[in-house]
């Protein structure tokens, strides 16, 4: 067999109905390599294959051809090819080896590649978001030929295809969209070596699940301290947006708040009073003013966008100085805070007015009433008689009333869940009190009702007295003293 072997190759029609020449070349055997270079007058294409690969189950070789992506760009570039003695019918069989990802060129020749620790040019960047593009193109229709068609797969195209197309947001420089708020405020933070702004604005709904000054999660702690750092070099103002202070002020939050308040400034506006003349409460710029992160309200979608325009910015920016003009300083919003939260709290408005207080007592039934107030002040009547006077307490799941016998100075407590479809008409409650005519307590099970209901009906509700009804004995007394007589020689300490 000869070492070269004169080739001419007649392409297959363009898409575009040009004619393109045919090419001329040679193919050459050198050693484990074929080697075959072809060329017309407008192009030149070289191509290798390892004959090593070679056995006798081999249909065809798989080689890299290196050629010039189109005339008028003359940009070098390389693919895939396949080499056969016959010739292939089905080239759909052929997709997963020859398609859209099997490229590299060498576009870098027509422009200045800039790259320094300040900028990455977004030209070059431009090569590697069409990589991905291919990439996307790939499954793309590899899913449409239903070559991937479980769940498992179908999910992780669809994810990569939203990457894709941030990306392809990225290259047009527009808005884009990002899910999770601990990743915009970590890559934040450590843009500052570039961005050097001088102060961060912040709006933030603090009842929302993915706030992250209220968890104490390795990575929220992280961040936290992180922008406490930044602090010290950067004005951070963040206000934060309250709906209920029942369900926002939790021990975490609490903890963040303060750590940061002699650093950070802190301020908090209520959502009923500012989210009708804004169009987001839940977003971030710098005094650089070249972006702002927003997750906008009323809209079908509700993710975070990121934006450069400078009408989207200066937008935000107006937004920004009407919330701040709503909202109160750390110092002052927590100086007011029970009559704050108390005058917008949604749950006091629905638990306001009179109530009906069926319980068992020490010695019978009893039928009282309690005043619940707009202020979350409680007054408690026993047979039409003012006799106790206290507070309602909410939290995120159940809320406490505290009553103070106005002449015993004595505590009377009711607890009960305040879940919405619980608390409209009538339901149950637990009170401790004490004793009639002693010093020992009892928690007994009861019911808050709307109006008054007939005490055959209450009976029947609440079952036999002994059911709902703990009465603390006077021998759980005589056990504790005969252990701490026992364990440290005395029963009250003296000291």
């Amino acid at each position: 067999m000869p070492n070269e072997i004169n080739v001419s190759i007649k392409p297959p029609k363009h898409k575009s109905s040009l004619e393109i020449e045919s090419y001329r070349g040679i193919l050459k055997y050198k050693g484990n390599k074929i080697i075959l270079t072809f060329e017309n007058s407008d192009d030149y294409i070289s191509a290798i294959f390892n004959t090593d690969l070679i056995n006798k189950h081999t249909e065809y070789l798989v080689g890299v051809g290196i050629g010039i992506a189109d005339i008028n760009q003359k940009i070098p570039v390389a693919k895939k090819v396949i080499l056969t003695k016959d010739k292939i019918e089905d080239v759909d069989e052929l997709y997963l080896l020859l398609n859209e990802t099997e490229l590299i060129s060498a576009k870098e020749n027509s422009y200045t590649l800039k790259y320094n620790d300040n900028n990455f040019d977004l030209i070059h960047l431009e090569k590697y978001i069409k990589k991905i593009s291919r990439i996307n193109l790939l499954f793309e229709k590899l899913s449409k030929q239903k070559k991937y068609n479980s769940f498992y797969e179908q999910l992780a195209f669809k994810e990569f295809s939203a990457t894709n197309n941030i990306f392809g947001k990225l290259k047009e420089n527009h808005p884009y969209y990002v899910n999770y708020r601990k990743r915009v405020l970590d890559i934040l933070i450590k843009s500052y070596a570039h961005e050097q702004y001088n102060s961060i604005y912040m709006v933030m709904p603090i009842y929302q699940e993915d706030n992250i000054f209220a968890h104490l999660s390795s990575k929220a702690l992280v961040l936290q301290e992180e922008l406490k750092a930044l602090s010290s070099k950067v004005d951070i103002e963040i206000v934060f947006v309250i709906e209920n202070c029942q369900n926002s002020f939790g021990h975490e939050f609490r903890e963040f708040l303060s750590k940061v308040q002699n650093q950070i400034k802190i301020y908090f506006a209520f959502k009923n009073q500012i989210e009708n003349e804004v169009n987001s409460i839940d977003f971030l710029f710098t005094d650089k003013n070249n972006f702002v992160v927003s997750k906008f309200l009323r809209v079908n979608n509700p993710v975070f966008n990121i934006f450069q325009e400078q009408f989207t910015v200066e937008e935000h920016e107006a937004m920004y100085r009407k919330i701040l003009n709503r909202s109160m300083s750390y110092s002052q919003f927590m100086e007011d805070k029970n009559q704050l939260c108390n005058s917008v709290n949604p749950l006091l408005k629905t638990l306001s007015g009179e109530w009906y207080l069926y319980v068992y007592g020490s010695r019978k039934l009893w039928e009282d009433k309690v005043v619940i107030f707009d202020d979350g002040k409680v007054d408690f009547y026993s047979d039409n008689q003012k006799t106790d006077s206290g507070i309602i307490i909410n939290k995120e799941y159940q809320s406490i009333i505290l009553l103070d016998d106005i002449v015993s100075r004595r505590l009377l407590t009711i607890l009960f869940d305040h879940q919405p479809y619980k608390i409209q008409k009538a339901f149950t409650i637990k009170v401790i009190s004490k004793q009639y005519n002693n010093d020992f307590d009892i928690l007994t099970i009861g019911l808050f009702s709307r109006k008054p209901i007939e005490m055959m009906k209450v009976y029947e509700i609440l079952g036999d007295i002994d059911d709902v009804r703990i009465l603390e004995d006077s021998r759980m007394n005589d056990n504790l003293a005969n252990y701490l007589i026992d364990e440290y020689g005395y029963y009250y300490s003296h000291e």
